[in-house]
């Protein structure tokens, strides 16, 4: 069997399930990106992450990358080594409706204290 996902360099539809568990290996860029219905440009950042024994990037959306920070914090470098559970939701994506990925923390860490908890 051929897993055609391997063909994919970033972590979407294509190259994870629903219910997968992704790793962040690092903090991560920023990155412009150019929106193909309005031809905007816009900041986007992009992680090395680990999924099913395969490294490729994430570019969450604003409403992913603040589930990310909400559950880690701000900085993307506390970022590094946490780990999420992918959820597919439909979203409109310009005209179009596509399956986003939702990152579903699966530790956070609570600013008063120094631990994780699961």
């Amino acid at each position: 069997m051929v897993d055609t996902g391997e063909l994919e360099e970033y972590l979407n539809d294509k190259s994870a399930n629903d219910g997968d568990i992704v790793t962040i290996l690092g903090e991560g860029e920023l990155g412009d990106i150019t929106d193909r219905q309005t031809g905007k440009t816009k900041k986007a950042l992009n992680l090395p992450v680990e999924v099913n024994g395969r490294k490729i990037t994430y570019t969450p959306g604003k409403t992913a990358t603040e589930a990310l920070r909400k559950a880690f914090g701000r900085d993307s470098k506390t970022w590094v080594q946490k780990k999420f559970k992918v959820t597919f939701v439909k979203m409109q994506v310009g005209k179009d409706l596509k399956n986003v990925i939702y990152p579903e923390p699966i530790a956070t860490i609570y600013p008063d204290q120094q631990k994780i908890t699961a």
